[in-house]
């Protein structure tokens, strides 16, 4: 019985492939697809609130038992500020984008810029108004550093070196 030689292991092992890089290239297009549906997937969750908000908002004052004014802040906050809370989102959906663009410190400032010049002022202003009016300037502050979000992190994207 003749056996043939056995190959040796080490002399047809395959050479090994250069390391590969772990971080995928950044592509602006694709990334600016994925800010926007990102952003639409926002408006689409508030828009769902929104009606759930404004169908029970009769709910709501019934189970709180509310009346007079406290009764009249839930129905305006349930049918006309619940949709702003879309430019709350868009502010969530930028501050992953620029974390996720390495940019930690972006979001540091748009937070904190929301947080005080984006608050401070507009409920200041609003309060003349009454509690309608604060609830507005809240709102308003909150609209305005959505819409700057938005704006920095498209900036953003727009730099990014294509491979």
């Amino acid at each position: 019985m003749s056996s043939a030689p056995l190959p040796n292991p080490v002399a047809t092992a395959t050479p090994a492939s250069p390391p590969q890089s772990t971080t995928a290239p950044r592509r602006p297009l694709c990334q600016h697809e994925t800010l926007w549906l990102a952003l639409a997937l926002a408006g689409a969750i508030t828009a769902a609130a929104w009606l759930v908000l404004a169908l029970a908002a009769p709910v709501l004052v019934a189970i709180f038992n509310a009346s007079g004014e406290t009764a009249a802040l839930i129905v305006f906050f349930c049918h006309w500020l619940a949709p702003l809370f879309v430019f709350f989102g868009m502010m969530f959906v930028c501050n992953a984008a620029c974390n996720t663009l390495d940019r930690p410190h972006y979001v540091t400032a748009l937070s904190w810029g929301r947080a005080t010049f984006g608050t401070v002022p507009f409920v200041m202003l609003g309060s003349y108004w009454g509690a309608e009016g604060v609830l507005l300037g809240h709102m308003a502050g909150g609209i305005a550093f959505g819409l700057a979000a938005v704006l920095v992190v498209q900036r953003l994207i727009a730099r990014l070196d294509v491979p």
